[in-house]
């Protein structure tokens, strides 16, 4: 925080019911809110199995609930001037979920849901939406002096699946290739100068190479899972029980094109 002298922090508790009355404190100080950061999370490392509900409730009452009051409380003074930016952290997570940390995937499912529907809901008032999602950042998010807190022991029926495998690999702190620095710095570009596609502004945010090799991964696997149909058709055409435009034979290479161009050139 020293490195940011003529910044003003001030304290807000997302978990707070006291949330609305602290950010209108802030607000009366500094002036209405022009850019929200939902940055505020921690994640839980393994399975589903035995992981406690009251710790399931923690994860959410942080990582969803938290994001929900925020927005609530500043969305009417950002309506009102019809004009602000809300952004939401989400994660790599979202495009190719692995096993052992299901309940923080999860929670960012469902604020990647609620964000894409956001965006539609609060155009019309001159609010945008933006989901950054990120990689491995070199943090102490997973570090060890996190990791009793965060970690739940593994059943030792799980011992040699892929569950155990990611939860040492996130015990070794090893993929955190991605600078948060130009991470943030990314984020604050894009809010200033937004990137607009197909004469939409950029809705989801990717930084680092790990999301854009879970994105790839996950482009990979839908057309995976075309293939047999894909067949079937050429099966059909050949038979010439079925006739396509040579477009139609070609449905997924558009995808992967427009997705090489994308994840080719990550953010940071």
């Amino acid at each position: 925080m020293t490195s940011y002298p003529n910044a003003s922090w001030e304290p807000l508790d997302v978990s707070s019911p006291d949330l609305e009355a602290q950010l209108s404190t802030i607000v009366k100080k500094h002036g209405p809110v022009d850019v929200l950061i939902n940055n505020a999370g921690f994640s839980i490392g393994g399975v589903l199995e035995n992981t406690l509900l009251d710790l399931i409730r923690d994860q959410y009452e942080t990582n969803i609930f938290g994001a929900i009051r925020t927005m609530q409380a500043v969305i009417p003074h950002m309506r009102t001037n019809s004009n602000g930016v809300i952004v939401n952290i989400s994660s790599a997570t979202f495009w190719m979920p692995p096993p052992g940390v299901s309940v923080y995937a999860s929670t960012k499912f469902a604020l990647e849901g609620l964000s894409a529907a956001l965006a539609s809901e609060l155009a019309p008032f001159g609010i945008r939406v933006l989901i950054a999602q990120p990689g491995g950042m070199q943090t102490a998010f997973a570090g060890p002096e996190k990791a009793g807190k965060q970690l739940v022991p593994l059943p030792d029926e799980y011992k040699g699946t892929p569950a155990e495998f990611v939860m040492k690999f996130v015990e070794s702190e090893k993929g955190k290739d991605t600078d948060p620095k130009k991470a943030a710095r990314a984020i604050v570009n894009e809010v200033l100068e937004p990137t607009v596609v197909g004469g939409n502004k950029l809705v989801r945010l990717q930084l680092g190479s790990e999301v854009t090799g879970a994105l790839k991964g996950a482009v990979d696997f839908l057309l995976l899972l075309s293939l047999p149909d894909l067949l079937h058709k050429l099966i059909q055409i050949i038979l010439g029980i079925l006739s396509l435009p040579l477009f139609a034979l070609h449905p997924s290479n558009g995808m992967v094109n427009i997705i090489d161009r994308i994840t080719s050139c990550p953010h940071i």
